[in-house]
């Protein structure tokens, strides 16, 4: 059986459209479990009046993404996981059965992992996995576009240290350690590209950084030319927020005095 968590907080138009991916299904062998972080906006109501048996739900308060997967892991009956949060989706009507069936024919493999389709506002591109032995560098498939044994996540839950890339630390673990990978041929996720890892880019890279430091794979935080990108990077979304900024401080402005 597969497991999908989705965990949420204060965003139900994003969670309907997750849950609407997914309930669509007439599949029967999974199960859907919601964690939501004791949201304000109505979503534990709309989890209350779902009628579906796949379904399960918990609201309370957490520490955050990474405790709130690490419950719903906790609770997880399938032999496999696989995380779509608010606003992600499985990328079509067949997808969910193509991952049942994978998940039943590739039982040797630890980590199954895919190509996924990112949604911007106007328009839609698929982002293919990097080579495997890159994952030193970084994520090189989605978090959303991977199916993970759940006897690998109870032993090594997302560790709470990291805010962002603990999801690449868990995945860089799994390989330090020799789980088996396979790459399966069809994409599995619509990604919103408003996720946390890529509206905060440069906090993502950072801890990311912090990742490979703690498995050994950078020795130091030294001024190399990752280090140097980074910080150009930082400062001109910096530049640009402030230039953002000072825009609608001058359309305020121009009101104030074209007012008067």
């Amino acid at each position: 059986m597969l497991t999908i968590i989705t965990v949420t907080f204060n965003d139900l138009d994003n969670l309907k459209k997750t849950l609407k991916s997914i309930l669509s299904s007439p599949e029967s062998n999974f199960e859907l479990i919601v964690i939501d972080g004791n949201s304000k906006d109505g979503t534990t109501d709309y989890l209350l009046s779902i009628n579906d048996s796949r379904l399960k739900s918990i609201s309370e308060p957490d520490k955050g993404i990474y405790d709130a997967m690490n419950k719903g892991i906790t609770m997880a009956k399938g032999n496999w996981v696989v995380f779509m949060n608010g606003g992600d989706q499985f990328l079509n009507t067949a997808t969910l059965s193509r991952v049942l069936d994978a998940c039943n024919n590739e039982s040797d493999f630890d980590v199954l992992y895919s190509d996924h389709v990112v949604a911007y506002q106007a328009s839609k591109w698929l982002s293919e996995t990097k080579d495997l032995k890159k994952i030193n560098k970084g994520m090189v498939f989605c978090h959303q576009a991977s199916i993970i044994k759940s006897s690998l996540l109870r032993d090594n839950p997302y560790d709470l240290q990291y805010k962002i890339a603990s999801d690449y630390n868990l995945f860089i673990s799994l390989y330090l350690k020799g789980a088996k990978f396979k790459k399966i041929d069809f994409p599995i996720a619509l990604v919103s590209a408003a996720g946390v890892s890529d509206t905060y880019r440069f906090k993502t890279m950072m801890d990311y950084r912090k990742v490979q430091k703690n498995h050994g794979i950078l020795k130091a935080y030294g001024l190399d030319l990752i280090t140097i990108g980074l910080w150009l990077q930082f400062k001109v979304e910096v530049r640009d927020k402030i230039f953002r900024k000072s825009i609608r401080m001058k359309k305020s402005y121009n009101s104030i005095f074209s007012s008067n």
